[in-house]
């Protein structure tokens, strides 16, 4: 399983949204995803990969693509 299925598996879980519904376009603010699920979703991806993962990459501003794309890039630079 890649990056992105393993996110979209955790948000899944943790906010209880489709996976079809999860498409990398579609900002996190539209998924319903509040805070809390913001928070729970950051701690699980960080623990997932063992990374840092600021939650506010989750709030309205940021869509599912760009946080995938984020949290590769973090995965990448912990490798180096």
């Amino acid at each position: 399983m890649d990056v992105e299925e393993k996110i979209r598996d955790i948000i899944t879980k943790i906010a209880h949204v489709s996976k079809s519904q999860i498409l990398d376009k579609v900002r996190f603010k539209d998924m319903y995803i509040d805070s809390l699920d913001a928070v729970q979703i950051a701690l699980a991806v960080e623990e997932q990969f063992g990374i840092e993962v600021l939650d506010d990459h989750l709030q309205d501003k940021s869509t599912f693509g760009e946080f995938v794309a984020h949290v590769k890039d973090k995965i990448q630079r912990r490798g180096k």
